[in-house]
């Protein structure tokens, strides 16, 4: 395969190479001095480097060249995946993985590296129930399939499930963006951004997947493929919740027979996988633990600090309660009202739609890792807002709280990630988007 790249170009592909073989094999998250610099110059390359892309083959090499850096690094800067691997055993056990803790069972069941994996994936996930939900957990249960004696073997096999899906949505992406008039580049500013390579392939996180088969409906839907597109949005729901946010918006694109079909074949696919599952204590269990991000979890929040600043001052203590109480409702009501609006959605009125029903949810959720940001980037992309761009530079400096032996964050950190990010959504609320400039 031929790239044609300038000699510059491929000097800032070296850089970059090299750049991601010391995130994953060579620096941790306590080294937050050269994990920050080391970002901030994967996104200076990363810029140049897309500006000088001018084929789909050239995108495609580079973004599997990045993404394969990563096939042997054990994740060195999350512990989640120790979490995935505990769940996985207990299905390769026929174990419900929702009904008892990590603490619970630990003294109960045996299965390759089981103590290596309650001590490494921390305390939170040993004492409460886990989140994923079925089709995450079955993800989960073919990487314990090739984890039994060797932990890589379920490393490299999630990594090779996450490229396959990305892949699907790499060769049907490109008729989507034609389907919406779009610019063909807008593919490489997600493809070759930083927050996923780092996220999806170093820290093996699953938003990439979730959001790859959500934008995969989104664009059989948009081709009037109805039944395609809810199978698919089931899918992305059973894997991980969030597009449940998004059903709503739908509602006034579709006619009456189209609409009952959409939501009848979504609803089936997501109790098909929760079938299984499904008793009072799972139910009961799952609850819990969704009840934890809003109500108990903290880090990296925006307005919820604001607000919980206020409470400090007035009441003298954390208000997290209360205002895990009131978020739903908000977020219930801004749907609504966001759906309402417009009762005769266009193409780019949706995408704008879905755009502000994640950044609503994102900008008052009161924990937000990095890896939450990815599947804004996308729909900022089709909406042609840069700010979830910025976003997804700037939430790297979330990782300046791991930088001693307890978590504990930067108000710094905080006050430069944000006021970057929120003067740029106020730029472009009152003038216009501003990626149409990158």
């Amino acid at each position: 395969m031929r790239l044609h790249l300038p000699f510059f170009n491929s000097f800032f592909v070296g850089f970059s190479f090299v750049g991601y073989t010391i995130v994953a094999y060579v620096i941790s998250r306590e080294n937050t001095f050269w994990l920050l610099s080391i970002f901030g110059i994967l996104f200076v390359l990363f810029w140049r480097i897309k500006k000088q892309i001018k084929t789909w083959k050239q995108l495609l090499f580079l973004g599997l060249l990045f993404r394969l850096i990563f096939i042997c690094a054990t994740p060195n800067l999350s512990q989640d995946f120790y979490r995935y691997l505990w769940d996985g055993n207990l299905m390769l056990m026929g174990i419900n993985p929702y009904l008892q803790t990590p603490k619970e069972v630990v003294e109960l069941v045996q299965f390759p590296f089981s103590s290596l994996l309650y001590e490494k994936m921390g305390l939170l996930s040993n004492i409460n129930h886990t989140n994923y939900p079925p089709l995450s957990q079955y993800s989960f249960q073919g990487m314990a399939f090739f984890s039994q004696k060797n932990l890589f073997g379920g490393i490299i096999f999630l990594r090779a499930l996450y490229l396959i899906i990305e892949m699907f949505l790499f060769f049907f992406g490109k008729k989507f963006i034609k389907t919406l008039k779009l610019s063909p580049s807008l593919a490489g500013w997600y493809f070759l951004n930083p927050l996923l390579i780092v996220e999806t392939y170093g820290n093996l996180h699953g938003e990439s997947m979730m959001c790859s088969i959500f934008l995969l409906s989104l664009g059989f839907l948009f081709q009037k493929r109805v039944f395609v597109s809810a199978f698919l949005f089931g899918i992305s729901i059973a894997f991980k919740l969030f597009p449940l946010l998004f059903l709503p918006l739908f509602y006034f694109y579709l006619r009456l027979k189209k609409k009952l079909l959409f939501y009848g074949i979504i609803t089936i696919t997501v109790f098909l996988f929760f079938l299984p599952f499904l008793n009072e204590n799972t139910a009961l269990n799952y609850w819990k633990t969704l009840n934890l991000w809003f109500n108990t979890f903290e880090f990296n929040a925006s307005i919820f600090y604001l607000i919980r600043a206020i409470g400090f001052e007035l009441l003298g203590f954390n208000i997290i309660k209360t205002v895990g109480l009131i978020t739903p409702f908000f977020l219930i009501t801004s749907i609504g009202y966001i759906s309402l609006k417009n009762r005769n959605p266009t193409e780019t009125q949706i995408l704008k739609n879905l755009l502000w029903v994640c950044s609503l949810y994102l900008f008052t959720a009161t924990t937000i890792h990095p890896w939450y940001v990815i599947c804004l980037v996308a729909l900022g992309l089709l909406s042609r807002y840069l700010f979830p761009l910025v976003w997804s530079a700037t939430v790297f400096l979330s990782y300046t709280a791991y930088g001693s032996s307890e978590v504990e964050e930067s108000s710094v950190a905080l006050v430069l990630e944000y006021s970057i990010v929120y003067v740029c959504l106020a730029y472009e609320l009152v003038k216009k988007p501003l990626l149409k400039h990158f």
